[in-house]
């Protein structure tokens, strides 16, 4: 019977129900700090939230902290089946009348046609010499033992800026090399020696020969081995699709509404951080209870230094060198009010001095650059503001779970001692109620 009890069986007293509070007071410690651990939680869930937030925050700056990304140029064209435009922040607003007169193309040659693509000693032996443009001859041995698909093979693994394979033609099978690259520069020259008959270098098999792309600009004509051509107008690229007599008019022009998307974009991030940490300090009447991170100075240090960038003049810049005289102003709330009547109208008179204020140029460090570089500094793993932080709110959790497994192994050690002790408590008092018993039957009691 060794193990069991029988609670109050002797003594009437329901002990399993006062081990159970004694249990019980002796637990409220580890209460105490569960519940602070779970204060902790919350306080890193508000930290991870705010993370989240400016994480979004940054990539929305980072949309704008470049000339590159910031200067949105437009260039739309009036026959995009001829030609389609695109610029980048290099190009200059303006107008540009462009006739195609030849598109760029690769060269694709042929061999003779023959019955069958894998019979081998069809087309003779020797060696099929292939250059491309200005470099280097390369010959491929072809022996006996060759088809159609192995010369296409041996090709293909040898020579560069070409692309070999076999065609059907519906009745008769051709080997097809063709030229990877658009361009005269790019023209393949094919001789054969030995008894090969495969006729590469016969000019009919040559199906189309590799040409430059050709325009016409104010009188000029232009040549260029590729149909995108980069280099004729700065930070434009245009891409030939069609010939055509009538000249196609490519107009360029600064893309006000992507900016003003960008900007908004990044305000409202800015905002969502901002409102994040103020609902922490905001007074509601009722107590934010110890999970929240009320008052907690590492919180107030990052919305006063993001309220700083966004406050404060760029160095180096003169008028527009701060944001509000672009339409978006401070509120005493922290949070950013964007006008985009006004913030349009800048961009209309001064779309790079507007571009400068948020993007970095030179010594110049606009207002998205140095967001960029706060956010980066806040969220550092190593030494970041909010990592400290949230470091010392895991550490101090690991602490209270090493008190709290402590604490537990004391308690389960106090409830075996009372268990103990009240069997034993009851054992004593059953031997004395049967030693009463006893005396008492025998004194005729």
């Amino acid at each position: 019977m060794s193990g069991i009890s029988f609670s109050g069986i002797a003594s009437g007293l329901d002990t399993a129900r006062i081990i159970s509070q004694l249990v019980g007071l002796e637990r409220i410690p580890i209460s105490r700090l569960q519940s602070r651990k779970t204060d902790l939680g919350a306080q890193l869930k508000i930290l991870a939230d705010l993370r989240t937030k400016l994480t979004a925050l940054q990539t929305k700056a980072a949309e704008l902290d470049s000339l590159a990304e910031t200067m949105s140029y437009e260039a739309t064209s009036t026959n995009e089946a001829v030609l389609k435009a695109t610029a980048d922040e290099n190009a200059l607003a303006g107008s540009y009348s462009v006739t195609v007169q030849a598109l760029a193309s690769a060269e694709r040659t042929y061999s003779d046609r023959f019955v069958s693509k894998t019979a081998a000693g069809t087309f003779g032996t020797g060696q099929l010499r292939i250059t491309v443009g200005s470099a280097a001859r390369v010959d491929v041995v072809i022996d006996d033992t060759d088809t159609l698909e192995t010369v296409a093979a041996k090709v293909n693994a040898q020579v560069p800026g070409v692309s070999a394979s076999v065609l059907y033609d519906g009745s008769r099978y051709r080997l097809q090399i063709s030229g990877d690259a658009t361009g005269l520069a790019n023209a393949i020259t094919f001789s054969e020696t030995g008894s090969l008959i495969l006729n590469t270098d016969v000019g009919a098999n040559q199906l189309q020969a590799a040409t430059d792309s050709q325009i016409r600009v104010d009188g000029l004509t232009i040549t260029r081995s590729s149909n995108s051509i980069t280099d004729v107008f700065a930070g434009l690229t245009l891409d030939l699709q069609a010939v055509n007599a009538t000249a196609v008019t490519v107009d360029v022009a600064s893309d006000v509404d992507a900016v003003v998307a960008k900007v908004r974009a990044f305000a409202d991030a800015y905002n969502e951080v901002q409102k994040a940490i103020s609902a922490q300090f905001a007074y509601t009447g009722e107590s934010k209870g110890p999970g929240s991170l009320v008052g907690d100075s590492t919180l107030r240090q990052i919305q006063r230094g993001l309220r700083g960038v966004v406050s404060s003049a760029v160095a180096g810049l003169v008028d527009p060198n701060v944001l509000s005289q672009i339409g978006l102003a401070t509120q005493r709330d922290s949070t950013l009010v964007l006008d985009t009547a006004k913030l349009r109208s800048e961009l209309e008179t001064d779309f790079a001095g507007v571009a400068r204020l948020f993007a970095k140029d030179g010594a110049t460090t606009g207002v998205a650059e140095q967001m960029d570089v706060l956010i980066t500094d806040y969220l550092d793993s190593a030494t970041g503001l909010l990592s400290a932080r949230e470091d010392g709110i895991e550490k101090h959790m690991a602490t209270l779970d090493d008190s709290i497994e402590h604490m537990e192994i004391r308690v389960d050690k106090f409830e075996s001692t009372l268990t103990r002790q009240f069997a034993a408590l009851e054992q004593l008092l059953s031997g004395l109620q049967a030693q009463g018993d006893y005396l008492a039957a025998h004194l005729g009691y």
